[in-house]
């Protein structure tokens, strides 16, 4: 089952800010969405156990790469779902890509295992990769699927 848009309530909706607001974010969505907190998704689906992980955020987005070593079929199956703002907070565009999906067009298996074996010898450090959502979306249109877009 689709996502789908509860766009009353999206219209109302201020994003900007740091972090969270994924009880703000699943409000957008009118689909029976519990919060869970997994490593790889941040809600589900009851009625199609559908899992989500959402990501909120202007453009650049921070993504441990450590996570995405050698995911599960049921991993890739994940939907990620990109909620982009506007300057002034409003929601502009709604992407969705499958967790495989993603993580292929965006690590090498080298990359990744590099990823993994580093958190692995120093569990302290972080790490993180960026990456432009507005412009992985334009440059990935046939694995991204919009589902929403502000007038």
């Amino acid at each position: 089952m689709a996502l789908k848009i509860n766009k009353e309530f999206i219209r109302k909706c201020n994003f900007k800010g740091r972090g969270g607001k994924e009880n703000q974010i699943i409000s957008c969505f009118t689909n029976n969405l519990v919060k869970e907190n997994a490593e790889l998704f941040d809600c589900i689906d009851v009625d199609s156990k559908e899992k989500y992980e959402l990501k909120k955020q202007r453009n650049q987005q921070w993504l441990d790469p450590r996570k995405f070593f050698n995911l599960s079929n049921d991993d890739k199956k994940i939907t990620m779902v990109f909620v982009l703002y506007d300057s002034t907070g409003i929601c502009d565009i709604i992407a969705t890509i499958k967790l495989g999906d993603f993580v292929n067009l965006l690590y090498s298996k080298e990359h990744l295992k590099s990823a993994k074996n580093y958190a692995t010898k120093f569990p302290k450090d972080q790490i993180k990769s960026g990456v432009k959502i507005r412009d992985f979306i334009k440059d990935n249109k046939n694995k991204v699927k919009i589902l929403w877009k502000s007038n």
